[in-house]
């Protein structure tokens, strides 16, 4: 049973799950985490999302947009990751937000300066879907601020980020990242999928975090 974090860059994601699993572990709630460990058939299952993909995007065998291969590449690894780790029927928080949807989202607001445009209900046809998804909010100018704050994308190394350069460049990314994620959330509701969105435009209590955990196990 698999759990799912997605939000705009920067609205605190990781601070969020970081500080659930801690109260998990701490409290011996019956709600456990994945470690991620990939299995050997992680291959099987990449060739598998690229045959689906292939499938729903036959063009794409002649050619892909330069920026979207980023995506598709993303995409085929966390597709292996997501079938390699939710085999079992227990729910689990996952050990990171980088979930199968997420790349989508970061794909909008960081990694597309050609505004390549592309069939979002297709691609999440070839995608598995969560069990529950948390989509974690807050308005925009908020976002922005703390995503200048923290820095843009990690470097190739991991031990730094982008300088951040606040305009209406960015603005409009992150305007098209959250109409993405309504996007998606209509149709995830549409698969079934549980929603559970958390305002994180303030810092959120113990016992408020605690209550998100409860609706996880339970609903």
């Amino acid at each position: 049973m698999s759990v799912e974090f997605i939000g705009l860059p920067g609205v605190g994601k990781s601070t969020i799950l970081s500080r659930m699993k801690s109260i998990c572990k701490k409290e011996n709630l019956n709600l456990k985490y994945d470690q991620n460990k990939i299995k050997p058939k992680c291959n099987l299952y990449m060739v598998l999302f690229f045959i689906r993909f292939f499938i729903g995007y036959p063009k794409s065998v002649v050619f892909i947009p330069t920026s979207f291969r980023w995506l598709i590449i993303k995409l085929a690894y966390r597709y292996c990751l997501f079938a390699s780790s939710n085999s079992n029927t227990q729910r689990n928080l996952p050990n990171n937000t980088d979930g199968i949807l997420m790349p989508i989202i970061t794909y909008i607001v960081q990694r597309n300066p050609d505004n390549t445009s592309f069939n979002l209900s297709k691609v999440l046809d070839i995608l598995p879907k969560p069990d529950v998804l948390i989509v974690v909010t807050a308005n925009i100018e908020t976002i922005v601020k703390r995503y200048s704050e923290r820095g843009g994308l990690l470097s190739t190394d991991g031990l730094s980020r982008e300088s951040v350069m606040v305009d209406s460049t960015l603005y409009n990314k992150f305007s098209s990242g959250s109409d993405v994620i309504e996007k998606i959330i209509d149709l995830m509701q549409k698969k079934r999928v549980k929603v559970l969105k958390v305002d994180n435009n303030q810092y959120l209590d113990n016992d408020k975090l605690k209550q998100i955990i409860q609706r996880i196990e339970n609903d």
